[in-house]
């Protein structure tokens, strides 16, 4: 008997197959200007109040979003955003995850980082 393959009276038993696995692009919250971030915790707000049809996620830390490709649905989203989706699909990735505490992208993926004034930012997600 194999032990490695499950068999049922000498016959394979078959395994499901896997769903599509995904990529996301995990960066620091610091390559999005705080008007980008106020943005994002108001959508979050809009969750909260039982809007579903927002396009992010809100992190205890960040936000988790889908990272558009479509060149037409980009114009939508302020520069920042739009320079970090383009670099995540040049890496292969679907998903973005923008995490407070991650630390800045080397400087070779081009992504610009923005220094916070967090006196003056009213969302959760600073850089601290």
């Amino acid at each position: 008997m194999n032990m490695q393959t499950p068999t049922l009276v000498g016959e394979p038993v078959p395994t499901p197959a896997l769903p599509p696995v995904r990529r996301f692009l995990d960066l620091s919250t610091g390559h999005l200007t705080v008007e980008t971030r106020m943005m994002l915790d108001l959508i979050c707000e809009e969750q909260k109040r039982g809007d579903l049809t927002a396009w992010a996620s809100c992190t205890p830390f960040g936000w988790f979003m889908w990272a558009h490709d479509e060149e037409s649905d980009l114009k939508q989203f302020p520069a920042d955003l739009q320079a970090c989706m383009r670099k995540a699909h040049e890496h292969g990735c679907d998903y973005l995850l923008f995490d407070r505490d991650a630390a800045p992208a080397d400087e070779s993926l081009g992504l610009p980082f923005y220094e916070d004034d967090c006196g003056s930012c009213e969302t959760s997600h600073c850089e601290h």
